[in-house]
């Protein structure tokens, strides 16, 4: 028996012998002639890390590659490493599709992140990405800036709570804010990471990195005793959190799409805006087509929680970090920054992303210095040879992404943090593998465009309201190596709140102005404006308030009718009264302003199509409601501060009421007997006080709800700078003003031009989109057009979320106008005669009622020939060109202009391309027999009937 097992010995070791000659002539001898650190059997060379702390592996490796770089070799125990920096080694492994197989070190983190795209190579690699790459088209990218600007906006308000002057570490601060972001962009579901401050996925994350590099650089910790280990035992239960933090994602994610299935091979009705209904890269991998296990799942799950939020968290904590160092460069970014946001406190859009050059050179910069990633292993699968070296097949190739990146020849003074590197002319000549912080070649990062964007919109959103103020210096900060770029003591700063807004300012400040509209020198205020489009403001409005327009705007007497609802407010007001609320209340709709309201105007769109939607199997129905209860959610929400939800309680009795007492009021007008003292008495007069009562009720609550709502958090009328126009709690509307003790207004005051707002921000705006559908639902081919702009402009998305957006819809404005041409708003308005004068040789004597008929001036056939067609090329700018400025006025004109026009286009540009993105609008009225009929608005008598198709384009 000992003579066979003797036998067996000599035969293993002579098998292990052969196999170690054979090691030793194919693979030491050739590594071992590449410059290195000494070598010692089974350990390589990872004595160099034997009691290393964390802190340790960074300046231990660093000083290895001072020694030895650029191109040397060590050894992780039997497996050989060669570390590569040069562009052109880099290249060479980067750019082939056959080195594509991920290091040897990867090895220990399969456990976690299992064989997804990160790990996995041959087939199931390309599989995986070519399944995962359309998830990052720049179409569907530009629908996920609502999540980034409403988790930015959280964050920020996280922050301000540390503008204490002391330091404090940023970094879950923000690995919170991109976690949220990850799983609601990616995932489709919120985990609220930032409120609960407290997220063990985060932790778990976090101190898996650690271990697993540790792991990397201890030989003992290779052994298969490491589950035995205390380190191994860490690992196992931070696993097991993150696993089942992502199975609990992938089963909620799971019953979501049972209940509300997406039709994931035809995506056309897909919204990619809305959580419940985004169609991620979850998605794909739960639709059963493809044959996914739950550990697959997971597995992607698991790498793109990991890779998507961690990395980029390292890189805005490190912008932070330069930017805090490098105050000049910050103040640069800060003034870009407040050039494109203007007043906003967080970005909304991809076009003013774009517009943040420096600032994209700036985290350029940042990467390059600091690099997510600051390396990464590939396999080597086939043998080649760089600097006359053989590499054999089997061995690791460590690139070294931190140090490539500080190439003196590349990069001159690489230690220096200047942005201008990034300029496109200093980017040209540049060594296309000289700088990859996102990886390069086949395997480089699916995510790049994806985290540029995520993080220009939480640094732009920090910068425009922090000044970001140093702790750690560059000199004193400590690298540690952890799967990514970490500082090991965190990221220390300190956050000082910007105080120099412009517009954010309250309105009261034009009163600042004064004595420069009286006349007085521009150099009383020409320290205080900050450039040429904010002086450029400034004289627009100080010409409207010294315009001395013809005295012929007080209101009619049929104002008298409608006075006890309005009261004597804006719009029935005139003489000292009406400059003094106009002068108050126009600079609320300022452009810069108005920008503010999108997010208003999208969430309501939402709302808007989700109920349509029930429509689409109706034979027709009446959409007038249906636009009235979201205007009046949408003018409550911008205007007042406060949310009524109209929509969602369709039964709104002030809806109702408006819509009853302005058929009241326009009877009462047309009779003699309804003008008389009798008229309380009357059953009309007592529906009129009924339903006034409604109203005033309403805004009465509505002014109570602001004042208590401004006595709990009161806001510096005087000095408004950190007033948010975009936060409902926080807005600064013209209710806010009307409050303010220093203008010493009654309630009865507040309430009247609260009434007048509330009718006129709604039911105008209302009659306007209603038209419009009718007449696209009646003009097929015209709204085909429309339907065609509206897809061109928003891709995938079912709603605008930016006025750039809006702007581009430029035939879809034509038709509001040319809708608002047939069907005015307002047909007609009045004006009392305070002066005689002479119209067409008649002399017209003080006191006359002078009514202009805007419906019949719209249908002038010398104007407008044909005037009764739907025509919206009237409005192309080379048609308008030589037309009377007078010919068109649903917005009326002159000092009494509508002042809220802007904001009424925008809004009706929004729900209109909104309906007309989602549904196919068909006819049932025509214009033969709809019945109108004058009601303060232009409305038609039995509703507007319509019929909805979904769109499956």
């Amino acid at each position: 028996m000992w003579h066979i097992l003797f036998g067996l010995s000599i035969v293993f070791l002579f098998y292990y012998f052969t196999i170690f000659i054979k090691w030793r002539k194919n693979i030491y001898n050739d590594i071992e002639k590449i410059p290195g650190p000494k070598t010692y059997p089974l350990i390589g060379t990872l004595y160099h890390f034997f009691g290393a702390q964390r802190h340790d592996i960074y300046r231990i490796l660093a000083e290895i590659t001072a020694k030895y770089k650029p191109f040397y070799r060590m050894w992780n125990a039997r497996i050989p490493e060669i570390h590569i920096m040069k562009p052109d080694h880099v290249e060479q492994i980067m750019s082939s599709s056959v080195q594509i197989r991920k290091g040897s070190r990867y090895r220990f983190v399969k456990r976690w992140l299992g064989d997804g795209l990160l790990l996995s190579d041959g087939a199931k690699w390309h599989q995986r990405r070519k399944l995962i790459t359309p998830t990052f088209h720049f179409k569907i990218l530009e629908n996920f800036m609502d999540v980034f600007s409403e988790n930015s906006n959280i964050l920020i308000d996280h922050l301000e709570t540390k503008c204490d002057g002391v330091g404090f570490d940023v970094y879950p601060y923000i690995t919170h804010c991109t976690l949220d972001i990850i799983c609601e962009t990616a995932m489709g579901v919120s985990i609220n990471a930032m409120t609960d401050r407290n997220s063990n996925y985060a932790k778990a994350i976090y101190r898996t990195t650690q271990l697993v590099i540790k792991r990397i650089f201890s030989a003992i910790q290779q052994t298969p005793l490491y589950p035995l280990m205390e380190s191994g035992k860490a690992f196992e239960t931070n696993l097991k959190i993150m696993h089942d933090f992502t199975d609990k994602v992938i089963k909620e994610r799971r019953k979501l799409l049972n209940e509300n299935p997406l039709p994931t091979e035809n995506t056309n009705d897909v919204d990619f805006t809305m959580k419940k209904k985004r169609l991620s890269f979850l998605n794909l991998l739960l639709d059963k087509s493809y044959n996914l296990s739950d550990g697959d799942i997971r597995e992607e799950v698991d790498t793109f929680m990991f890779a998507g939020h961690d990395t980029t968290t390292g890189a805005i904590c490190w912008s932070l970090f330069v930017f805090a160092n490098n105050p000049d460069i910050q103040e640069k970014v800060y003034e870009e920054v407040k050039n494109v946001l203007h007043d906003k406190k967080v970005p909304s859009c991809i076009s003013e992303l774009n517009e943040m050059r420096y600032l994209e050179c700036c985290v350029k910069e940042t990467l390059r210095l600091y690099p997510s990633v600051p390396n990464i292993g590939r396999s080597i699968v086939e043998d080649i040879t760089l600097d006359g070296y053989r590499i054999p097949k089997g061995s690791d190739c460590i690139i070294h992404i931190f140090d490539s990146h500080r190439n003196p020849e590349i990069f001159p003074n690489p230690e220096k943090f200047d942005p201008d590197r990034f300029l496109p002319e200093n980017s040209i000549k540049r060594h296309p593998y000289a700088y990859i912080p996102f990886s390069a070649g086949p395997r480089n990062c699916i995510g790049q465009k994806f985290a540029m964007y995520e993080e220009k919109t939480l640094l732009a959103s920090i910068i425009r309201s922090f000044k970001i103020l140093p702790v750690d210096t560059m000199d004193s900060v400590k690298l540690t190596f952890e799967l990514i770029l970490r500082p090991v003591d965190g990221m220390k700063i300190r956050l000082e709140k910007r105080t120099d807004y412009f517009w954010s300012k309250n309105l009261s400040s034009y009163w600042n102005f004064v004595p420069f509209l009286r006349g007085e020198s521009i150099r009383h205020i020409s320290n205080f404006i900050r450039n040429n489009n904010e002086i450029q403001t400034v004289l627009s409005i100080m010409e409207r308030f010294n315009t001395r327009s013809s005295r012929n705007e007080t209101r009619t007497s049929r104002g008298k009718t409608d006075r006890k609802w309005l009261g004597d407010g804006l719009l029935l007001s005139d003489g000292t009264k009406w400059h003094q609320r106009r002068k108050l209340i126009t600079p609320t709709f300022h452009f810069k302003i108005l920008d503010n309201f999108m997010d208003i105007f999208t969430e309501n769109s939402k709302i808007l199509i989700d109920h349509l939607e029930t429509k689409c199997d109706c034979e027709g129905f009446d959409i007038y409601p249906y636009i009235a209860h979201c205007a009046l959610d949408i003018i409550c929400e911008t205007a007042m501060g406060v949310s009524i939800n109209a929509m969602t309680d369709r039964n709104s009795n002030y809806a109702g009421a408006i819509y009853r007492t302005s058929q009241l009021v326009i009877k009462r007008m047309f009779s003699a007997i309804h003008q008389t003292k009798l008229y309380p008495l009357m059953k009309s007069g007592r529906a009129f006080n009924q339903n006034l009562k409604i109203m005033h009720g309403f805004t009465d609550k509505v002014i109570k709800e602001r004042r208590k709502l401004l006595n709990e958090n009161p806001m510096s009328i005087d000095n408004s700078n950190d007033v948010d126009f975009t936060m409902k709690k926080k807005r600064l509307s013209f209710l806010d003003l009307l409050l303010d003790e220093s203008y010493n207004l009654s309630d009865s005051d507040i309430r009247e031009e609260v009434d007048t707002f509330m009718f006129e921000g709604h039911d105008t705006t209302t009659g306007a989109i209603c038209w419009s559908l009718f007449l696209l639902a009646n003009n097929p081919d015209i709204q085909e057009k429309v339907y065609e702009e509206v897809k061109n402009v928003l891709h995938d998305k079912k709603v605008p979320t930016s006025i750039s957006e809006l702007n581009e819809m430029r035939y879809l404005e034509c038709c509001v106008k040319e809708a608002l041409r047939l069907y005015p708003s307002v047909p007609a308005i009045v004006r009392s005669v305070v002066e005689d004068i002479n119209i067409d040789g008649y002399r017209i004597p003080k006191g006359t009622d002078c009514v202009i008929h805007i419906y019949d001036a719209h249908k002038n056939p010398e104007i407008f020939p044909n005037p009764e067609i739907f025509d919206p090329d009237r409005f192309i700018a080379e048609n308008t060109i030589k037309r009377h400025p007078y010919a068109y006025i649903p917005f009326s004109a002159g000092p009494r202009n509508c002042i809220g026009q802007k904001f009424a286009m925008y809004e009706e540009k929004t729900l209109l391309a909104s309906i007309i993105r989602s549904f196919n609008v068909l006819p049932i009225d025509t214009k033969d027999t709809v019945k109108l009929v004058f009601e303060l608005t232009l409305r038609s008598v039995n509703g507007i009937k319509i019929r909805l198709e979904k769109r499956v384009d």
